[in-house]
C-alpha cells in the first residue's frame, strides 16, 4: 500500500466504541484518516467535516460500516472543501488496514481551482424594494465578479440584509430565493 506523506498530513485517533459498552465479540474499527495536499485553512474545514462523519456512524463500527464509510468520504471532503470556492477537487486514497481494529485511510487532495463569480444578480421586491439603507447593500455586496465565491461572505451578506431589512421594521421579510449555481465541469460560479 502507498503511503502519502506531507507537512500537513494529520492522523487522527477517533475511537468510535466509547459511547457503548463492546466486548470481545463487538470490536469497533477504528478509523484513521490522514489527509495532505491542502492549505491550513480548508484542510482544518475537511478534518472537522471527516471527524463528524465518522463520529455519526453506529458504534460499534463494523467492517460494512468502515468500508461504506471509506466509499462515500469523497463527499465528505468535497463538503468540507465547498466553502473556500474549491468545488473541483482530485481525490486519490487507500486504505490501509493495521490491524483489525484500525484502519488507515490516506487522503492525497489536489483542491483544483478556485472557482469564481461569473455572475451576480440581486434584486430586493415588495415594500422595502426602494429603502436607501437597503439599496446600497444590495449595490455594494462583500463579493464582487470574478472575485472567489467564499460561501462565508455569501451568508454573512445574507446575515447584513436580514438585519438591515428588521431593523427597518420589515420583521415579514425573507429570501424568495436565494441560491448559488457552480458550474462544476469548469467551477465556475
Amino acid at each position: 500500500a502507498t503511503l502519502f506523506a506531507s507537512s500537513l498530513a494529520q492522523a487522527w485517533d477517533w475511537p468510535l466504541a466509547s459511547a457503548k459498552t463492546t466486548t470481545a465479540t463487538q470490536s469497533s474499527i477504528r478509523l484513521e484518516p490522514e489527509i495532505s495536499g491542502l492549505p491550513p485553512e480548508p484542510l482544518a474545514n475537511v478534518k472537522t467535516r471527516l471527524r463528524s462523519d465518522i463520529g455519526n456512524l453506529p458504534p460499534p463500527l463494523d467492517q460494512t460500516d468502515a468500508t461504506g464509510f471509506y466509499e462515500q468520504s469523497d463527499k465528505s471532503i468535497e463538503h468540507g472543501l465547498s466553502p473556500f470556492g474549491y468545488f473541483t477537487p482530485s481525490i486519490d486514497k487507500n486504505l490501509v488496514i493495521k490491524k483489525a481494529d484500525q484502519w488507515q485511510i490516506n487522503y492525497l487532495v489536489k483542491p483544483g481551482p478556485v472557482s469564481k463569480i461569473k455572475v451576480i444578480d440581486l434584486h430586493i421586491t415588495g415594500e422595502g424594494a426602494n429603502e436607501p439603507e437597503l439599496r446600497k447593500l444590495i449595490e455594494h455586496p462583500p463579493f464582487q465578479v470574478n472575485n472567489p465565491f467564499l460561501s462565508e461572505s455569501y451568508e454573512d451578506f445574507k446575515d447584513a440584509l436580514m438585519t438591515e431589512t428588521n431593523k427597518l421594521g420589515y420583521i415579514d421579510a425573507a429570501f424568495s430565493d436565494h441560491r448559488v449555481l457552480v458550474n462544476r465541469v469548469s467551477g465556475d460560479e
